[in-house]
């Protein structure tokens, strides 16, 4: 069956039917039907129950909640989907958004033990030769690790993230079986397809796959680190190399408070409008010089010292703006000041915003009017969540497709204004981001980014032409040898599959009747008593009947 050649071990089989058991209690029982899980899964192993639990009905209990307590009730990996598609307002409604974000990782602490022999085995070392000493309990637990606060051999303050034990089996198992069942949904469900199912498991597998190995963290960190070793007010945690590996992350402990306690940076005589011009030029850096951005910027991830240094943590979850995007994104802004929207479509065009579903003869007027209605207000009177939630909605009317770095900036730029006008109700952003734009358009202008460009689409056009004689004399030598096959493929070729498979279970039902049936005459006529006959018959037959009917029941007859 096609299940078990993707479901290969007995126990993704158990998770898979875990998954199948959750979504059927919470009441997306017909899903399960509608993705054909329920004959392919073992008799044993189908979930059963009312399709739309009762307490759910009596409650008026809404899809997403629903669905909310499914992904909360099936652990990290659902959580960690739940979390990535709130942060995607381009293709889910904002319903389910506003239950995404409640989504947390509520898992305990593992034991302190396995941590530091976790740490041990790492480091090849005792323990105490890398740790002077090591706080318990943890400060923080989640699904993926939990961090300590420590001290080095040295003295030096540090916060230890160690990985869970097993975590990584779990996700790359939970991943496997999504993978599958984005591609059944995308398939069998057409309503879910325009919420591109795979591709949300592809990001989660990205997005996962990082943050369980935490020397991509570490990688990150460094970067800004570099990116602002010379700023004076802003300070990034510095990563311990030789303590660091991919199931412990040992980061420099940056003391400070939240920069959401206003009344305590009063007490302190800390200057707030010039925290907020600080905070806001370090992000357009981010955004239009390294392009390299903290994706995640609340007020817990940003520390403020008693001397009014800001300290950034926490780069778990980034965004990356290519030289390319950034150019884009340069020019958009262009388009956007001369109110040319025509351009603007075709720089959506050029990144791959529109899909097969958009109507650019419906979409023009509606961005005219979403651009005309904001154009001339003053920023410090715009409601920037306003701003940005209309715009995500002419992004799923239209079916566009957002890249996902364009869609974490806008969430971290909104993030970022809202800290910054808590801090200065006068805030401007247009100030504060003229000077970087007016650096991001002049270096997107000069000679040597023009020379660049010219190269570059040269070199694209060349190398197809010079792999050409190679492709022919692969293609040859293929054909030489009897090796040159081709493949055809049937995308009704499943359906086919399974009449199929139904006629040959009725084959079988068939013969295991008339064999019944015979044995009993056989029986019968050797002379053996009716009555153990006729109760060979009863018994036998009754087993026939309620293997047909069990088949039945599954639709495999």
């Amino acid at each position: 069956m096609a299940l078990f050649r993707v479901i290969k071990t007995y126990r993704s089989l158990l998770r898979l039917r875990e998954i199948a058991v959750v979504l059927s209690r919470h009441g997306f029982g017909h899903l399960i039907g509608r993705l054909g899980l329920r004959e392919h899964l073992p008799f044993l192993f189908r979930p059963r129950g009312p399709q739309i639990p009762v307490r759910f009905l009596e409650r008026e209990e809404t899809i997403a909640r629903r669905l909310r307590l499914a992904f909360q009730d099936l652990g990290p990996t659902f959580v960690k989907l739940g979390q990535i598609l709130s942060g995607r307002p381009d293709l889910i409604p904002q319903e389910f958004i506003d239950e995404f974000v409640q989504l947390q990782d509520r898992v305990g602490p593992f034991p302190s033990d396995q941590a530091r022999q976790i740490v041990e085995e790492d480091i090849e070392g005792p323990f105490a030769a890398a740790f002077r000493s090591f706080e318990e309990p943890a400060l923080a637990s989640g699904s993926i690790g939990q961090a300590h606060a420590a001290v080095l051999a040295d003295g030096t303050p540090v916060i230890a993230k160690i990985r869970r034990p097993e975590v990584e089996r779990i996700v790359l198992t939970d991943l496997y079986i999504l993978q599958y069942l984005a591609g059944l949904a995308e398939r069998y469900i057409p309503e879910i397809k325009i919420f591109r199912p795979v591709m949300m498991v592809e990001e989660l597998g990205r997005t996962l796959r990082k943050e369980i190995d935490f020397l991509t963290e570490a990688s990150t960190t460094k970067k800004f680190q570099e990116a602002f070793e010379k700023h004076p007010m802003l300070r990034i945690p510095r990563v311990y190399w030789e303590y660091s590996s991919s199931r412990v992350l040992v980061l420099e402990r940056i003391s400070g408070f939240s920069i959401g306690e206003t009344e305590r940076l009063d007490r302190l005589s800390i200057d707030r409008k010039e925290l907020a011009a600080t905070l806001s030029s370090a992000f357009m850096v981010q955004y239009f010089q390294t392009g390299l951005f903290h994706a995640d910027p609340h007020p817990g991830n940003i520390l403020v010292s008693e001397d009014g240094e800001i300290g950034l943590i926490d780069f778990g979850m980034v965004g990356v703006l290519s030289r390319e995007l950034k150019g884009h994104l340069a020019r958009i802004v262009l388009a956007l000041v001369r109110g040319d929207m025509r351009r603007i479509l075709t720089v959506a065009g050029e990144i791959g915003v529109l899909s097969d579903e958009t109507r650019i003869e419906e979409l023009e007027p509606d961005l005219s009017d979403y651009v005309d209605k904001y154009f001339a207000v003053p920023l410090n009177r715009i409601e920037t969540h306003e701003l940005f939630t209309e715009l995500m909605k002419i992004v799923q009317t239209h079916h566009l497709f957002v890249p996902r770095d364009f869609v974490l900036l806008g969430k971290s730029l909104v993030t970022v204004i809202g800290v910054c006008q808590a801090l200065d109700p006068d805030f401007n952003l247009a100030e504060a981001a003229r000077p970087h734009f007016t650096r991001l358009l002049l270096a997107r202008l000069s000679p040597l980014s023009w020379a660049r460009s010219l190269s570059g689409s040269v070199s694209s056009f060349l190398t197809p032409l010079w792999d050409v004689p190679r492709e022919l004399r692969f293609l040859l030598r293929r054909l030489n040898s009897g090796q040159l096959t081709t493949a055809l493929r049937h995308d009704q070729i499943e359906v086919v599959t399974r009449a199929y498979a139904r006629a040959q279970n009725r084959l079988g039902l068939s013969i295991v009747l008339a064999a019944t049936i015979l044995a009993t005459g056989l029986v019968l006529r050797e002379g053996v008593h009716p009555y153990i006959g006729w109760a060979l018959l009863a018994i036998s037959g009754g087993l026939a009947l309620v293997l047909a009917a069990g088949m039945a029941r599954s639709g495999q007859v």
